[in-house]
């Protein structure tokens, strides 16, 4: 229902601008129009609704003024008209495609979860109660909803505000984004790791090991040119861990980049005291699955 009623908050709004504008009162107000629209929808089906009607409500002036007109300012606008709507297509495709090369590397039907405060009293709590997500919550989830194949719970450090790690290699160090992660993570969002590594696996959970997987940039910065990282080991906020991997970085769906360090989840726990809690969840749908309906279940 809430997203029912964003839907039409959106919406309305800016077809009324449109509206407005072409009677000339509204001016440039109608350039907000499709920006507003993509709060709820992508832009190519925020045109294909806009077109329509900018082409119904040109019909209708036409038609009232065609006694009224010079054939030569008709095919201007023509030629005018047919330039602007190739390039607003071609706009929408190009990022089309920029969304689709951005998230290649992540399941389409992926979505991610987070707990915020509540925005209304439930079962006797007040508004504002701060959430917070637990490992417990995967258990529920896949009971609950069988449309989903993967769950990947994920902390990390660094990231949404909090100082990164220190990250010491000999007589260099760096500050980095710190992830604790499980091997079902790459099942959603694809890891290439260069020859001779590996990204964590489900040993490495199991017995806390203290190990880790660089980005190329970390490699970069703590070690010298030509020298094989795997096997060596870097200080991580004062603890040894051993280097399993070099991930190449991609541009994803994520908050990755191209100097962050995987540790197993299990010792991100232990290293940062971070108990059953979950920083978020990365989830992937059978590719049969409705993933609107799943986020909604």
């Amino acid at each position: 229902m809430e997203s029912d009623l964003l839907f039409f908050a959106c919406v309305i709004p800016s077809i009324m601008l449109y509206g407005v504008a072409k009677s000339g009162l509204g001016g440039s107000m109608s350039l907000i129009s499709i920006p507003l629209m993509t709060v709820v929808m992508p832009l190519s089906q925020a045109l294909a609704i806009i077109l329509p009607i900018l082409i119904l409500s040109d019909i209708v002036a036409v038609y009232k003024f065609r006694k009224q007109f010079d054939p030569e300012t008709v095919k201007l606008l023509v030629l005018w008209g047919i330039f602007v709507y190739i390039a607003m297509a071609g706009a929408a495709r190009g990022l089309d495609n920029g969304f689709e090369r951005a998230f290649e590397t992540v399941a389409m039907n992926s979505m991610f979860t987070w707990a915020q405060s509540t925005s209304m009293p439930y079962a006797g709590y007040k508004t504002g109660r701060r959430l917070q997500l637990k490992i417990q919550d995967v258990t529920v989830l896949e009971n609950r909803i069988p449309e989903i194949q993967y769950i990947a719970p994920r902390n990390a450090k660094g990231v949404f505000g909090d100082a990164p790690a220190k990250v010491v290699r000999g007589l260099k160090s760096g500050d980095y984004a710190i992830y604790g992660d499980f091997p079902i993570y790459t099942k959603i969002a694809t890891k290439k790791i260069y020859d001779g590594g590996r990204f964590i696996n489900d040993e490495d959970i199991a017995q806390n090991r203290k190990v880790c997987v660089i980005g190329e940039r970390t490699e970069k910065e703590l070690f010298e040119e030509g020298e094989n990282p795997i096997g060596a080991y870097i200080r991580l906020d004062n603890i040894y861990f051993q280097v399993v991997g070099v991930h190449k970085y991609t541009p994803g769906g994520g908050f990755e980049s191209d100097s962050d360090v995987f540790i197993p989840f299990s010792t991100f726990k232990k290293l940062y005291n971070t108990a059953d809690n979950v920083g978020w969840l990365t989830i992937a749908a059978y590719d049969d699955a409705d993933v609107v309906q799943v986020e909604k279940d």
